[in-house]
């Protein structure tokens, strides 16, 4: 990622390509059975092939977590404000 202001953060390479839990992270893929929804008669098939997940655990096989894409701007709001406050000493000492 380059541009004026930004900076790269590799944490795949960081930590070896584990995932930890509490961390946000984006995945893209095509889901094998999205979601069917009907509506007055029309199947609509949906997966959301670009998620923003705040981790909470995983199996060999799988990821579980919270799709930050699905909640909306209010509950992502209580969600980012309870991990942010966890820990007050650790956010306010810069992490020290």
């Amino acid at each position: 990622m380059s541009g004026e202001g930004f900076d790269a953060y590799d944490s795949e390479t960081l930590f070896n390509g584990k995932l930890y839990r509490g961390n946000i992270y984006i995945f893209k893929y095509t889901a094998k059975n999205p979601t069917k929804y009907s509506y007055k008669g029309v199947d609509v098939y949906f997966s959301d092939s670009l998620p923003v997940i705040l981790m909470i655990g995983e199996t060999s096989s799988t990821i579980k977590g919270i799709n930050l894409n699905f909640c909306n701007k209010a509950l992502k709001t209580i969600i980012l404000n309870m991990i942010i406050n966890l820990d007050e000493d650790f956010y306010f000492s810069g992490g020290a």
